[in-house]
Parts: structure tokens; C-alpha cells; sequence
């Protein structure tokens, strides 16, 4: 329960980085340090909420250390090297990136966001066709992770298929109509020459954000 309870408080900060989230987070992993000191989704919380602080040398650090314990279950572990593998992409590690997300798919071979991460690492080092398979199975794995579509979106978009990254970024924006997926979907509609279609997302971003901006604080 103690577990569950800080994955989902880790879970609400990643998405929104504010002072009651993290207070939230903080009282997760004390409930959980109090039950049991040695477990280790303290210090995979502790080390994501690192890197996502920006200091991602040190975080891959940590996640190094924790990956040297042997009491860690296969999709814990899996879980890890995917978070090391996220961040040394972020260092342009490309090469560990990916045998570490490779690592985490012979142990969890069924992890969508596994997939997608790889995705992206693969097109890092110019194997964008290989990135292509992997984000497809990303989808077809997860089909309600809009990481998925939005990394199939971007290796498409890399690759010049604009009308199929413009249908990958419109699944993304639907499932999660934020201003960055509604600006990525114009943007790949407007690289495929269906500038009305572009024009209309826009417009529909703009509503959104003043709507926003008028409500009361």
C-alpha cells in the first residue's frame, strides 16, 4: 500500500512540479522509509526526482547504484534501467541509453514506455527506421500512452512522414490536449501541406490558452 501510495505521488509531481506535490511526495516516502528503511522505491523516487530537478549526472549515479542490489525484482529492475537509460539519453549517452532500455525489454517485454524511450534513442544514433519499429510497438503495446504517439510522432517527423506523424501527434493531442501536443500537432500538419487543418489546431490552442488565462487565480 505504502508503495502505491508513492508511486502515485511521484506520479502527480512528474506532472506538475509544485510545492504541494512535493509535500505530498515527502510524506509518501517517510510513510514508506518508517515501514521499511531498505526498500528500494525510496531511492528510484529519490533519484527520478533528481533528474527531474535537472542534475542528471548525479541521478544516473544513484540509479548505478541501486541497479548493483540484489534484491530487486526483474520488473523493478526493468524499471530502472529504463529511468538510467531516459536520462542518459538526456546526456547524449546514446550507446548506454541503449543497451540499457534493450536490458529492460529482455525483462520486461511488454513495457510500452520502454519501448517509446527506445525509440527515440535509436533515432538519436541515426537508426531511425529501427526507432520507427519500435515506437509502432510502443502504441500497440500501450494504446493509451500519449508517449507513445508522441514519440511516434517525432521519429516520423524526423523521417519526413509528415501526414503520418500529423495523425500519431493528433492521437496524442486527443488523448492529452496540452499546448505542447496541440502546437507539435500543427506543426506536422503544416509540414504536410494541410494548412487549414493547421490554422484550425492553432486557433483551438489559442482559445484554450486564453480561457486560461482568464479564469480567476
Amino acid at each position: 500500500v505504502h508503495v502505491l501510495r508513492l508511486e502515485a505521488a511521484l506520479e502527480a509531481w512528474h506532472r506538475r512540479h509544485t510545492s504541494a506535490s512535493e509535500a505530498a511526495l515527502e510524506r509518501a516516502l517517510g510513510s514508506l522509509e518508517r515501514v521499511d528503511p531498505q526498500h528500494p522505491m525510496t531511492e528510484v523516487a529519490r533519484s527520478f526526482v533528481q533528474g527531474g530537478k535537472g542534475q542528471v549526472a548525479e541521478c544516473i549515479e544513484r540509479f548505478t547504484k541501486i541497479l548493483a542490489r540484489d534484491d530487486l525484482a526483474p520488473d523493478l529492475r526493468a524499471h530502472v534501467l529504463m529511468l538510467r537509460g531516459w536520462n542518459e539519453q538526456l546526456l547524449e549517452r546514446t550507446g548506454d541509453a541503449i543497451r540499457d532500455l534493450e536490458a529492460a525489454l529482455h525483462l520486461a517485454p511488454a513495457n510500452g514506455r520502454v519501448f517509446a524511450i527506445l525509440a527515440r534513442s535509436l533515432c538519436a544514433a541515426s537508426r531511425c527506421d529501427e526507432g520507427l519499429d519500435r515506437a509502432r510497438q510502443a502504441v500497440m503495446l500501450s494504446p493509451a500512452d500519449v508517449e507513445g504517439y508522441t514519440t511516434l510522432s517525432y521519429v516520423q517527423a524526423t523521417l519526413e512522414q509528415w501526414n503520418e506523424a500529423a495523425a500519431a501527434a493528433g492521437r496524442a493531442f486527443a488523448l492529452a490536449p496540452s499546448m505542447t501536443n496541440g502546437a507539435r500537432y500543427a506543426v506536422c500538419l503544416e509540414a504536410a501541406g494541410r494548412k487549414a487543418e493547421a490554422l484550425a489546431v492553432a486557433q483551438k490552442i489559442e482559445g484554450r490558452r486564453n480561457a486560461a488565462a482568464a479564469r480567476p487565480p
